[in-house]
């Protein structure tokens, strides 16, 4: 007949609950370098005048570091959060097909030129273009799926051809990601 040990046993059940809340741990540790951040490059966000239509252009090119989830998905987003917060009547767009210059070409055309470009049902004032130039995913354990994400957006006013170029970076629970970084914008532009 084997005899129970609380003396071997009490340090190999510790030994088993310190080694499973490691994970836990990590998880809330690595919130500590969550957060979103605007750095201009180019600009000013004054120049871009908020209220009107914006006409996002979709999928944004990418990077090697970067990769769509769904292309065309991370654009509606922005479109739906910047109606969200009344900074503009957004729309986006796909384009089949893109080539580099997409965006430069866009940009020089008059609104109502990409108004019947693209089928739109009022010319728009602003045009948002980007580049997704990297998108990392991992587990934070008893948290959520945590993706650091940077976009270079720029804001184009289609009246004066005024520009206004962010990189903005989040590192969230994917969900929160674009909320944020239009959150930080809308912040730019006064709202």
């Amino acid at each position: 007949m084997m005899r129970f040990r609380p003396a071997i046993f009490l340090p190999v059940l510790f030994a088993l609950f310190a080694l499973s809340a490691c994970g836990p741990i990590l998880g809330l540790l690595s919130k500590a370098t969550e957060g979103t951040s605007l750095r201009d490059t180019a600009g000013n966000p004054a120049d871009i005048k908020t209220g009107g239509r914006l006409l996002i252009l979709s999928p944004f090119p990418k990077t090697k570091e970067g990769f769509h989830i769904v292309r065309g998905e991370d654009e509606r987003n922005f479109a739906d959060e910047f109606g969200r917060l009344g900074l503009f009547k957004a729309e986006s767009v796909t384009m089949e097909t893109r080539i580099p210059d997409d965006a430069k070409a866009a940009s020089s055309k008059s609104p109502a030129e990409l108004k019947a470009e693209f089928g739109l049902s009022a010319e728009p004032d602003v045009l948002l273009t980007g580049t997704l130039l990297s998108r990392k995913t991992y587990v934070a354990p008893l948290r959520s799926v945590i993706m650091s994400v940077s976009w270079r957006l720029v804001f184009t006013d289609l009246r004066s051809g005024k520009s206004w170029t962010v990189v903005a970076e989040s590192k969230e629970p994917f969900e929160d990601n674009i909320p944020h970084i239009v959150e930080r914008i809308a912040a730019r532009f006064g709202r």
